[in-house]
C-alpha cells in the first residue's frame, strides 16, 4: 500500500501480506509486513487480523488484534439486518 496524508511523514509505504481463511462459520483474516516511519524510509513491523465466528445468519462474535498504534485486542458482537 502507498498512502498520502497531511500527517507528517506525508507519504507512507506499507508492503504487507494478508491471508483470508473461511472454514464453516469461522472467518479469519491475518496480515503482516512493514510500514515506513519517516522520510528516510526506515520501517517498523506491523501485524494484525480479525477472527469472526458466525453464530447464525444474524449474529457473530469477532476478535480483532493489531500492533499498529499500540498492541491491542478487541472483542465484539455483530448483528446483521
Amino acid at each position: 500500500s502507498l498512502a498520502g496524508h497531511t500527517i507528517s511523514t506525508h507519504l507512507r509505504l506499507r508492503p504487507h501480506v494478508g491471508l483470508r481463511f473461511e472454514i464453516g462459520f469461522l472467518k479469519t483474516w491475518v496480515y503482516g509486513g512493514a510500514e515506513s516511519v519517516n522520510s528516510d524510509f526506515e520501517f517498523s513491523e506491523i501485524w494484525g487480523g480479525k477472527i469472526k465466528y458466525h453464530i447464525n445468519d444474524r449474529y457473530a462474535v469477532q476478535a480483532e488484534f493489531s500492533n499498529e498504534t499500540s498492541t491491542e485486542l478487541s472483542i465484539g458482537f455483530c448483528s446483521y439486518w
